[in-house]
């Protein structure tokens, strides 16, 4: 982290239809914390991973976002709303942050999109 960045957040959209409203959320936050002096962003989008299912495995994605997250302050996890629920792209991710979780210790943010 440079001098000037004090907080590195990363954000991970949660679902990956095609011009879905969670993206179009999670756009809109990053762009708002850009504006912020000293906070550097870091949009992670699963619809390029090679994400496994648990138990299978690590691949290179899974190993690119722990680092990623390791390495953050924060992050916010982005998911639409599917009846109290999240999305099953979101808990893969989750899933693949590794065990103890990368997420351990880290502030987190939960990002809800509902449309109904």
């Amino acid at each position: 982290m440079s001098e000037q960045e004090r907080f590195r957040i990363v954000v991970v959209k949660g679902s990956v239809r095609p011009g879905n409203y969670t993206g179009m959320a999670v756009d809109l936050v990053a762009d708002e914390l850009r504006k912020m002096e000293g906070i550097s962003i870091e949009v992670i989008d699963p619809i390029g991973m090679d994400l496994k299912l648990p138990g299978t495995g690590n691949s290179g994605s899974a190993e690119r976002l722990q680092e990623l997250v390791e390495g953050a302050t924060g992050v916010i996890l982005s998911t639409p709303e599917y009846h109290g629920s999240y999305s099953a792209a979101i808990k893969l991710v989750i899933e693949n942050m590794g065990f103890p979780s990368a997420l351990a210790g880290k502030p987190v943010g939960l990002l809800g999109v509902a449309a109904g």
